[in-house]
């Protein structure tokens, strides 16, 4: 897993493109972490079909969230909202979790769970 720098180089790029009108999709995905412990705990007592921690988000969505609602700050602290979420609920194959006046819905998958929307709350 690369460091959190690594992904803030890479989400600033992706805006400079955008801004310049260059962008295209990579379909590059970053890892963002895992899900914290307490998060997994609560996802099986529900029976969730939860195969993997990991969370990921594809540059494709980013680019989605950086002409959103989201800001450039809240797209950074994205790693931070997986794995410190103030609170979370699980419907149907999907986490939600907010996180300092935000909410991050996340798919899960059979290899990775992938954030699949984000706004602000």
């Amino acid at each position: 897993m690369k460091s959190q720098q690594y992904y803030i180089k890479q989400i600033n790029l992706h805006a400079a493109k955008l801004a310049l009108k260059k962008s295209r999709a990579d379909g590059q995905q970053f890892t963002l972490g895992h899900l914290p412990a307490n998060l997994l705990n609560e996802l099986s007592r529900k029976n969730a079909p939860i195969y993997s921690s990991a969370v990921t988000v594809g540059s494709t969505q980013i680019e989605k969230l950086l002409a959103g609602q989201l800001s450039l700050e809240q797209i950074h602290d994205l790693m931070n909202a997986v794995q410190k979420p103030n609170t979370f609920a699980y419907i149907g194959n999907q986490i939600k979790l907010s996180y300092q006046g935000y909410m991050v819905t996340i798919e899960l998958g059979p290899q990775f769970n992938t954030i699949i929307f984000a706004e602000k709350v």
